[in-house]
């Protein structure tokens, strides 16, 4: 039986620092192009952000496939503490697993329920067909936003 794919091309990293020059300080893709025990290829990157945070990113892809097509992504995110901000997923959950971790299925974002969770135990859906470009344009908006909140507070202690 062929496994599921999210029909999306993997992500070539190096062409993400090009799209969004003011966004990334490095994009750095960890070598190799391991086999995935649960099928496919992975690809795995990380990407440093211009407020020092970070995304992990992995994906598996059928390498077989012309556009060498998504079976499953996981782009976590990072403060730069390495505490866990939010992680977006596209994949599917293996049978068993309870109905309300699958009716999300296969596009889903973990939203952490309070400060001391690392694994983003609150889920909820997103659109279909999300990739790695999506993502990014809702980092821009968070970064740009705390970007302002930064000079804001910097500011704040000079006036005081």
């Amino acid at each position: 039986m062929r496994k599921l794919t999210i029909p999306i091309p993997r992500t070539t990293f190096s062409n993400l620092q090009r799209m969004f020059p003011n966004l990334f300080l490095d994009v750095r893709e960890i070598p190799g192009s391991e086999k995935n025990p649960r099928g496919g290829r992975e690809k795995n990157a990380e990407i440093l952000f211009v407020d020092n945070s970070k995304l992990k990113c992995k994906e598996t892809y059928d390498p077989d496939s012309p556009i060498k097509e998504i079976y499953e992504y996981f782009y976590d995110w990072y403060n730069e503490d390495g505490i866990l901000l939010k992680k977006f997923h596209a994949h599917y959950h293996p049978n068993g697993t309870p109905a309300e971790i699958t009716k999300y299925d296969p596009w889903h974002v973990h939203i952490k329920m309070n400060f001391a969770d690392q694994h983003g135990d609150n889920r909820r859906g997103v659109e279909p067909g999300r990739t790695i470009l999506d993502v990014l344009e809702e980092f821009e908006g968070y970064i740009s936003i705390r970007k302002f909140d930064k000079r804001k507070s910097e500011a704040d202690k000079t006036i005081k």
